[in-house]
């Protein structure tokens, strides 16, 4: 690997010659910083940046210098130490509104590579070079083995560049390089002698490189091309020669390189096809080189060894290889090699081999498709080896972070490793490599690794259920892996499918796949677009112009062809569509393609080059673009509010032990750091019990035995196995906190070991658990005398057992006192947990068990049973005198679901959506239920309806509040944004790709339509704003079908359809308009005894009773009109006058209505009899107020808070 990354020869030959081009590297690459930064201020078109060519250039000597080659071979003198140069540069004419034109293009010899150093700061135009591109050192890299004339023609040959600045930017290089006959006509003429022998007559050969430089890892692609300019090449004169090569540039100056999916691209060139495959998805690599060339020339034992390693240390300017000691690479740890040798056995390397029963071509052509076939499988099961082998050394490392605090604990990580493994470990950590994949983990990114991670879980329990049960038996957080092991929802179902089929499938279908007892579809085989024939002449624009027409042209056919069967080919379609409009110079229609692409899938949306067009428009193009009233919406999404991604935050923390006594902040920092307390009230009440002197510090002594102890009682807890016939008696999601030393009790000897279930009792003689009792069921614990068996004067534990007779006596000795305080707190904790129906508070009790446990270890002096109990928070709550749960509100409640952990922060929840499914996948091959939770900060929370375990990390949606949400058939949810767009998620693969923008205020309430008729599920879209604009949409195209706005009337809350008509509610009045916008009738006299008008937050209408039901926060009323006359309110329902109410649903006979009290955060439900119209019940939610519901088919309802809870209610 050289300086700027660029891979080639590792011959010390090659590195000297290297060195000596380019000069002082530290010099070269501080310039290639300043010349990189320079170009960022080009404001041109970079159209280029989605071609598949950026640059050609010819490398060679000049004809002056090659005479005095010639003049040194004739006089027999040794061969010269010649630095070849750039003879000429072919650069496309879209580089940048600096760049030269086609016809001023370099020709002739350009200065040296040490001259080039020395211009760098000369500008860009001077040189001829396109901006972003350096090409110190790129001629020494064309040769690496050194410039020589040879006596006979050799052959020719190809080799591969990665050039990479300081910055990170890389372009790819293929190089080409030939040898010509030395002609007359190749030499100056005035270093010519007529009394010299003719240059024909010696019979020299000089080498040539034509060097192709691309953004994208085209590299077989480029040496197919490169391979039909060299039979053109062989015999032509020079001349010709560079007339030839520009050609060949400009041809494929005009190829565009296909954006992520399913579409591929083909062109010809000469005798061959050429197939530009896409990348998978935005976050893939592209794969068009042979991933199994190493295994052809090296044992797989040897690809994992690095034999040799040359390093360059730019900022210190020195070179270092593996003779010094400190770049000794130590082996990877051995369990890790064998799985990889095991799986590399059964690829099949030789492609001649591996095709030896298939029947012969007959033709070129298909004998390249078969090759590039068995190449992509092969890349594909290569791909995944590797991702296995990096999976298998790096898979526990999300046990060691704290996403909270962005910290990873590598001293923990490192003591996990085994001993062999560990120098390993401690090089790999410090790599680049491995600090990308703590930043992805850290901003929970689904990528390869961690789909990967979930097959992989997944596919281990099903294999092998009776190990998978084994494995779960350890002492260790059984809740969280057998919680991860239900996430077998569409995450898992999109990634399995990228599993290799055996043999080929035919073009243009899918087959499904059972995942869970559900039928998938896999993802779709590539479709080829064949791009427009070459023009004859591609130095003529007007030529250049009917290229991009007829490529328009093909590109719009393709999707006639395809409209309506997939999306996402329609996204890559427009993608390529609106490139070449911009080759056609059409900026207007360009900018349509890409503000309909963004509808279809935002990620492929490209912003930076949507931004340069508009800031290259003049006055009067812009001005045609602000009055085209398709891109209105575009210019309000690009300029002011467009898809704002969070930016990924870069911070890593690696925790260190203090060595400084630490105050109150840096105590807490550093104790949640580590993940040893979550929450602040813990972490005030440690720190007053381990803080010593009038300073009030900890010292870091004292926090450093504290953590050694809750990691040494967390690896006991971990390192005990359960036989399975004591694994058999424990829960799914049972979860032991701690266990004791073995110790004598009225039961026989063995170890305590406490969940948050029970507590029992582990025999030290047989491999069998007795229950000793359930944590509820737990009476009294107190210190006793010892009963017969026990020894006298021996400190002893009595437990009291409801139920029971005899008393559970256990001879604890010294830990004693700790035991009686972790029993009552476990105890305190499952008692608060089945009041309020919310297992946080086990989770709570099982980390407060942990650090009393940590603490009473920790110091000289042991720590009084007062001192442990203000550690016990939950027993002390429960022992204040606590506002009792009415049993109305204990009867409905059913469960309370932690729409956040310790990683974030409670954020309110918007929105509520419940989608039906399958609660047995044996029976069906639906999904399972899902909960869908809205959040204010624009994240979407999907959870698994039957277990109530999240489906995947949150999914974002813009950064704005969700207002609305609706489920779209089986396959789209959408939702409706305060930053007025309407984002779309596919239920699918669970990801937000689209967004529809026609509103200019933020989105306030969707309402979906079936229709009747027709083949399929035909269906329409409502969604209206603040501003009173009303959009139908039709899901299938994502395109607008109508717009109107409603006259008069701001804050346009919620919208809803009865009898062909829309009903819509706006702050203080209520509007029946027809399918146009026609207003038929409303709503707006005074309904309260003060002057002015109400104002209304939301209705609903009951069809059943022909009535509609409005809710006024503000008076704390609800109206219920008859539809037939709205002239007055037939009932009006009051709501207690100390509560708000902001949100209803009608479910079976009951209208449920949520808020708040007006004082104080606590959350109401009101349930009022719809035919009685009276208040039947009051609930008191355990949650802050109520700000949505939904219902779970009638059975539940659903409400979420403003404190990041949903609780789940039952209905009578």
């Amino acid at each position: 690997m050289l300086p700027d990354g660029t891979l080639c020869s590792n011959r010390d030959k090659a590195l000297v010659r290297l060195l000596s081009g380019c000069g002082a590297a530290a010099q070269i690459f501080r310039r290639m910083s300043e010349a990189s930064r320079l170009v960022v201020g080009d404001s041109g078109v970079q159209l280029q940046s989605h071609q598949l060519l950026e640059m050609c250039l010819v490398v060679g000597v000049p004809p002056k210098v090659l005479w005095h080659m010639v003049q040194d071979v004739r006089h027999g003198s040794g061969p010269s130490d010649v630095c070849p140069e750039v003879l000429s540069i072919h650069a496309s004419s879209f580089a940048s509104t600096h760049t030269p034109t086609l016809a001023e293009d370099t020709m002739g010899p350009t200065p040296t590579s040490e001259q080039l150093v020395n211009m760098m700061q000369l500008p860009k135009e001077h040189l001829g070079i396109p901006g972003r591109t350096d090409l110190c050192g790129l001629p020494e890299l064309c040769f690496p083995d050194g410039f020589e004339l040879a006596a006979e023609a050799k052959a020719d040959s190809f080799h591969f560049l990665v050039l990479t600045d300081v910055l990170g930017n890389r372009q790819q290089g293929v190089v080409l390089r030939m040898y010509r006959e030395i002609r007359d006509s190749d030499l100056c003429p005035t270093e010519s002698s007529d009394s010299e022998p003719a240059a024909e007559a010696l019979h020299l050969w000089a080498p040539y490189g034509i060097c192709v430089i691309t953004r994208f890892p085209y590299y077989t692609v480029l040496k197919d091309c490169l391979s039909c300019l060299l039979s053109e090449l062989t015999s032509c004169s020079e001349t010709d020669f560079e007339k030839k090569v520009k050609g060949f540039a400009e041809r494929l100056f005009l190829v565009p390189c296909p954006p992520p999916g399913s579409l591929q691209l083909c062109f010809e060139l000469g005798p061959l096809n050429i197939v530009l495959t896409p990348p998978e998805d935005v976050d893939s690599p592209i794969l068009d080189i042979g991933l199994h060339l190493p295994f052809l020339c090296f044992t797989p034992t040897t690809i994992l060894q690095v034999d040799e390693l040359v390093l360059v240390d730019i900022d210190h300017g020195r070179v270092m290889t593996t003779q010094f000691k400190e770049m000794e690479t130590p082996p990877l740890p051995s369990a890790a090699v064998v799985e990889f040798l095991t799986s590399v056995q059964q690829l099949q390397m030789n492609s001649e081999l591996a095709l030896a029963h298939r029947s012969s071509c007959t033709s070129l052509a298909s004998a390249r498709e078969r090759e590039q076939l068995h190449r992509h499988q092969l890349n594909q099961q290569i791909h995944h080896i590797f991702l296995q082998l990096i999976g298998n050394l790096l898979r526990d490392v999300s046990k060691h972070l704290n996403l909270k605090h962005r910290v990873f604990i590598k001293k923990e990580f490192l003591d996990s490793r085994q001993p062999a493994a560990q120098p390993f470990y401690v090089s790999f950590l410090k790599t680049d490599l491995f600090h990308c994949f703590l930043k992805a983990r850290l901003n929970q990114r689904v990528d390869s690794f961690s789909r990967w991670e979930l097959i992989a879980r997944f596919e281990s329990a099903r294999v092998n259920p009776e190990a998978s049960s084994t494995r779960s038996t350890t002492l260790t957080s059984n809740s969280v892996m057998k919680g991860q092991n239900q996430l077998q929802g569409s995450v898992l179902k999109r990634v399995q499918d990228t599993s290799l089929p055996e043999s080929p499938t035919p073009q243009n279908h899918s087959k499904p796949s059972q995942t869970s007892g559900a039928m998938v579809k896999d993802v779709p085989l590539l479709r080829t677009l064949p791009l427009p024939c070459f023009p004859h002449d591609p130095w003529d624009p007007h030529n250049v112009l009917l290229y991009y027409s007829e490529l328009v042209r093909q590109v719009s056919r393709f999707m006639e062809q395809t409209a309506g069967e997939d999306s996402e080919m329609m996204a890559v379609c427009l993608f390529l569509r609106g490139l070449a409009r911009l080759g056609q110079g059409h900026f207007l229609q360009a900018l349509l393609d890409f503000q309909n692409l963004e509808k279809i899938n935002m990620n492929l949306f490209p912003l930076e080059l949507v931004k340069q067009i508009l800031e290259s428009l003049s006055p009067q193009q812009l001005q045609g673009v602000q009055e085209t009233e398709e891109l209105k919406g575009l210019l309000h999404g690009i300029m002011e509010t467009h898809w704002d991604r969070v930016r990924p935050e870069e911070t890593i923390k690696d925790f260190e032990l203090p060595r400084q006594p630490l105050n109150r902040q840096e105590f807490s920092m550093h104790i949640q750091a580590i993940g040893v307390v979550g929450n602040t009230r813990n972490t005030d009440c440690l720190f007053d019990i381990l803080a010593e002197g009038q300073q009030k510090v900890v010292q870091s002594k004292t926090f450093n035995e504290l953590y050694s102890h809750w990691r040494k009682m967390r690896s006991e807890v971990d390192s005990i196995m359960l036989a399975p016939e004591v694994a058999k008696n424990l829960l799914d999601d049972e979860q032991v906190s701690v266990v004791s030393n073995p110790v004598k009790t009225s039961c026989g000897l063995g170890r305590l070991a406490l969940s948050q279930k029970r507590l029992f009792l582990l025999s030290e003689a047989h491999p069998y658990c007795r229950d000793i009792a359930l944590l509820r069921d737990i009476e009294e614990v107190e210190p006793g005398v010892p009963t017969s068996g026990l020894p006298r004067k021996v400190p002893s534990l009595k437990i009291k057992v409801r139920g029971r007779k005899e008393v559970f006596t256990a001879n604890l000795r010294s830990d004693r006192d700790l035991w009686a305080v972790i029993l009552q707190e476990g105890w305190a904790g499952k008692v608060l947990s089945e009041r309020h129906k919310d297992p946080q508070y086990d989770q709570q009790a099982h980390s407060n068990i942990q650090l009393i446990h940590a603490v009473a270890k920790c110091g000289s002096h042991p720590r009084t049973t007062h001192v442990l109990s203000q550690l016990a928070q939950l027993d002390r709550t429960i022992q204040e005198v606590l506002p009792v749960v009415p049993q109305m509100t204990s009867d409905a409640l059913k469960h309370t679901l932690h729409l956040s952990d310790s990683h974030f922060k409670p954020c309110p929840v918007s929105v509520l959506l419940y989608i039906p499914g399958s609660l047995d996948p044996c029976e069906s091959t639906d999904s399972p239920p899902k909960l869908w939770c809205a959040l204010c900060d624009g994240r979407v929370l999907v959870y698994d309806a039957a277990s109530w375990m999240m489906e995947q990390t949150p999914i974002s949606a813009g950064r704005s509040r969700l207002n609305c949400m609706i489920g779209v058939g089986r396959d789209q949810v959408w939702l409706g944004s305060e930053d007025s767009f309407i984002y779309i998620i596919s239920t699918q693969d669970l990801c937000c790709r689209r967004r529809l923008l026609a509103h200019r205020n933020q989105v306030s309430a969707m309402v979906y339509e079936a229709l009747p008729g027709g083949e399929g599920n035909i269906c329409q879209v409502y969604s209206c704003s603040l501003d009173g604009t009303v959009v139908l949409w039709d899901p299938v195209s994502m395109e607008m079908k109508s717009q109107f706005q409603l006259q008069s009337c701001w804050q346009l809350r919620a919208i809803a359809l009865h009898h062909d008509h829309l009903w819509c509610c706006a702050e203080n009045i209520v509007l029946t308009v027809s399918r146009n916008g026609n207003q038929l009738q409303s709503v707006t006299q005074t309904l309260s005894p003060d002057p002015g008008s109400i104002s209304l937050s939301c209705f609903i209408i009951l069809p059943q009773r022909d009535e509609v039901w409005m809710l006024c926060t503000k008076t704390s009323r609800m109206y219920v009109w008859r539809m037939d006359r709205v002239t007055s309110p037939d009932k009006v329902i009051s709501i207690p006058d100390s509560s708000e109410a902001v949100c209803m649903i009608h479910v079976k006979k009951e209208v449920w209505v949520g808020g708040g009290t007006l004082h104080g955060n606590k959350g109401r439900i009101y349930i009022i009899n719809a035919e009685s119209y009276r208040l039947e019940k009051e609930l008191e939610a355990p949650c802050g107020h109520i700000k949505a519901l939904c219902s779970a088919e009638d059975r539940y309802v659903l409400s979420g808070s403003e404190d990041g809870k949903a609780i789940i209610w039952k209905v009578d």
